[in-house]
């Protein structure tokens, strides 16, 4: 699985062949990672190596980096030179084949297409930042250490382990099903995956929401705890696909190889003690009786999208639920809007409650693809409702839990 590019600082002739759409979807997915924590590309780099009959695309910032393996054939040479991302994009959409050859500048030639690429060369710090992607372990990390909690997040220093398909469908699921965001600063959302005895855990939260994801796995693993933005885990499964993945967890990073991929995200700090208080208040809050409860049916989860075309900073959705009827309205200097459905299931006391409306999309995105929707109102010994929960069973082995604040009556 593992492989291996060396480049030396020095401009050294090399060639290949690469389809267009081959290319493209490699810049594209190299630019998922190099963008995860920024899409700006001051300090960023991007290149083409070839090195012993392979030809790589890597990336890196002062975050993350990537390198991928091409299917590139014809490689001859051994050589590296920087490339410019969204000039290539727009210069070989939609082309077949293409002959490139270094020598100073980037030749290429596709049919009656051909031309030149003039290239920066590569700075005297690169190799040995190439080196640091393509390392299998930290050169700082001794091997009396690999056992040892790392820094982060209580996660181990060990060495890469194969996750079984097992676990990379529940991480999968965990990932898309924890998937919040910040929705009013845009600021990176904690997320933390928590595997201990056979009960897989992702949580996701900030001061407005939480996600957390809980599924029970068929077989025993060792044990770990890492914090990643929200996000990464999304990231990770879409640059994987279906491809065998090793994790390796250190106090600098989540490094992840793959048959074609390396690439390495930051860690979060975090302690894992507020993670405990937090899944306690889960637990706790699974135990207390709602103020009301109702289903949401498919017709309310499609429909909050038309809600939210008049929807400005600080808006909030306006909820009334009582038996058998949902009236959901919402006002802005935009204009007013409102629509009533009809309620799948209702228990308890009617109630009158708002909440924020980019909160509660963000919300039903995690729970895209379920035709009904079970909502919790509760008090928690408040006299005035003070958070709202969806929580239902995306399979036999597994539980979602959403969790929204209440903003006002």
């Amino acid at each position: 699985m593992s492989f291996q590019c060396k480049i030396k600082d020095e401009s050294t002739p090399f060639s290949f062949t690469l389809s267009g759409k081959e290319l493209l979807a490699g810049i594209d997915r190299m630019r998922s990672v190099t963008d995860f924590e920024s899409s700006s590309d001051l300090g960023t780099y991007y290149m083409i190596a070839a090195y012993k009959k392979e030809v790589y695309l890597i990336g890196y910032c002062s975050a993350t980096s990537v390198a991928l393996r091409t299917g590139a054939t014809e490689v001859s040479g051994q050589g590296a030179c920087n490339i410019d991302t969204e000039s290539l994009k727009k210069m070989f959409k939609n082309r077949g084949d293409i002959k490139f050859s270094f020598e100073g500048t980037l030749n290429f030639s596709a049919g009656r297409y051909k031309g030149d690429i003039p290239t920066d060369s590569i700075t005297s710090d690169q190799p040995t930042r190439v080196a640091q992607i393509f390392s299998e372990k930290e050169k700082s990390e001794k091997a009396k250490e690999k056992k040892k909690a790392a820094a982060m997040n209580g996660g181990e220093g060990r060495e890469a382990e194969e996750l079984s398909p097992e676990i990379l469908d529940a991480i999968k699921q965990g990932a898309s099903s924890t998937a919040i965001r910040d929705v009013h600063f845009k600021k990176p959302i904690k997320c933390t995956l928590q595997l201990k005895g056979k009960m897989l855990t992702f949580f996701a939260n900030d001061n407005y929401h939480m996600a957390v994801y809980q599924q029970k796995l068929e077989d025993k693993y060792p044990d770990f705890h890492v914090t990643m933005p929200s996000g990464a885990m999304a990231l990770i499964s879409s640059v994987a696909g279906d491809s065998a993945v090793k994790f390796q967890f250190a106090s600098s990073g989540v490094r992840i190889e793959g048959e074609d991929f390396i690439f390495k995200l930051p860690p979060m700090q975090s302690n894992p003690a507020d993670f405990e208080k937090m899944m306690g208040f889960v637990k706790e809050l699974s135990k207390d009786k709602p103020l009301c409860s109702f289903t949401l049916g498919s017709e309310f989860i499609g429909s909050t999208q038309n809600l939210m075309a008049l929807q400005t900073q600080g808006s909030n959705f306006k909820i009334k639920a009582a038996k058998g009827k949902l009236n959901v309205g919402l006002s802005s200097d935009k204009g007013n809007s409102s629509e009533t459905f009809q309620l799948v299931e209702f228990s308890g006391k009617p109630v009158q409650f708002q909440s924020d409306c980019l909160i509660l999309e963000d919300l039903l995105k995690c729970a895209r693809g379920t035709k009904e929707l079970p909502m919790n109102i509760h008090t928690m010994g408040k006299p005035t409702p003070f958070m709202y929960s969806i929580v239902y069973k995306p399979s036999e082995s597994s539980r979602l839990s959403l969790l929204g604040n209440i903003v006002g009556s």
